[in-house]
């Protein structure tokens, strides 16, 4: 396995596209530095709205992490695909872990130190893991009934649009609570199915499909008949 992987890794760089998970990451960062370069001290509020936004940006990094700009050479290997599209993920998704926790802890400094405790990080993780599921589920659906890449052109304006109608809701039915509302505990449900949910697709469509040409089995020369 770690063999394959290495002779993978190559590939997998050379093929994937470098600058959304670059920029979103350092945009990322960006924003939940600002408050501390401008001596700001936010209220838990202002901060959780801050680190959901540093989860949509991390979430648009990883849209186009199933792009695949070497497909059309590619459609007969002998590596697995789910192998190859796992690699993809791991390559764009976990820098973005280290960026969406890093943008935590600047977010928690820039809070006054006796709030900190009601910071709801265990909450706002959930979100930030769904939306990074779901944002890959949606690039997976993209890239298997479209074009291997096609699937960032798809997800990335599909989340913008999902979580603008989501800030629209009503606050009775708003899975963005605020931390102190009484719809918070309720709110985390729906993330949880969202988390599931979206990897359950996700498995289900990184799996190959049943028409993959496979590599032919070398005979020695021999055609039969």
């Amino acid at each position: 396995m770690l063999t394959t992987l290495r002779a993978l890794l190559p590939h997998v760089v050379r093929s994937s596209r470098k600058a959304p998970p670059v920029l979103c990451g350092v945009l990322a960062l960006g924003l939940a530095a600002l408050p501390l370069a401008v001596s700001y001290r936010m209220e838990i509020p202002y901060a959780v709205t801050l680190i959901r936004v540093v989860s949509v940006t991390v979430a648009l990094g990883v849209a186009f992490a199933l792009d695949d700009a070497a497909s059309v050479t590619t459609q007969v290997t002998p590596t697995s695909r789910l192998l190859v599209r796992l690699t993809r993920i791991a390559l764009s998704a976990l820098p973005l872990v280290v960026v969406w926790l890093a943008a935590l802890l600047l977010c928690r400094a820039a809070v006054p130190v006796d709030a900190r405790p009601f910071l709801p990080d265990g909450g706002l993780a959930l979100e930030a893991a769904a939306l990074l599921a779901a944002t890959l589920a949606f690039a997976a659906v993209a890239v298997r009934v479209s074009a291997p890449t096609h699937g960032g052109l798809a997800a990335m304006p599909g989340l913008l649009l999902a979580t603008t109608a989501v800030t629209l809701l009503p606050d009775d039915v708003q899975p963005f609570a605020g931390p102190g509302s009484t719809r918070w505990d309720t709110s985390r449900w729906f993330w949880l199915v969202l988390l599931v949910g979206a990897v359950v697709v996700l498995g289900g469509l990184l799996r190959e499909p049943r028409h993959r040409q496979r590599v032919p089995a070398v005979d020695g020369g021999r055609t039969g008949g």
